[in-house]
């Protein structure tokens, strides 16, 4: 099969220039003109696509940029309203009033004898069976 197409494209580069050469100067101008055309139908056309290829791709590459930037301010924000809800409940007056609350019980507790039964662990005792 190798034989046969490097024979076909001898036989046919052969016929080409056998006719190229036969023909009239004026033919040859006109013919040239018009391969010349059609090359820069072909260019101009690749070039179109290339640059409608480049347009697509720039579009898209904005549409991910604006996606990721969105999706960056929406985690700021959610951040950032933690944040306060922290901030809020640490410098609210009610928190003042919670912990008092919270030190009055914990006083209440220790007055009323309530836990006694709880473990204590005195880490300033030295252990005689750690030695």
């Amino acid at each position: 099969m190798g034989k046969k197409f490097a024979t076909g494209l001898l036989i046919g580069g052969a016929t080409a220039l056998l006719t190229w050469k036969s023909l009239s100067r004026e033919k040859k101008q006109r013919l040239s003109s018009q391969l010349q055309r059609g090359w820069d139908e072909t260019m101009d056309a690749a070039t179109n696509y290339a640059m409608d290829f480049l347009d697509w791709a720039d579009g898209v590459a904005a549409d991910c940029q604006l996606a990721a930037n969105e999706k960056w301010a929406s985690a700021k924000a959610q951040v950032k309203q933690q944040a306060d809800r922290v901030a809020d409940h640490f410098s609210n007056e009610d928190f003042d009033e919670e912990t008092a609350e919270i030190r009055d019980a914990l006083s209440n507790a220790k007055d009323s004898g309530e836990g006694q039964d709880d473990i204590v662990i005195d880490m300033d005792h030295d252990d005689d069976r750690t030695n």
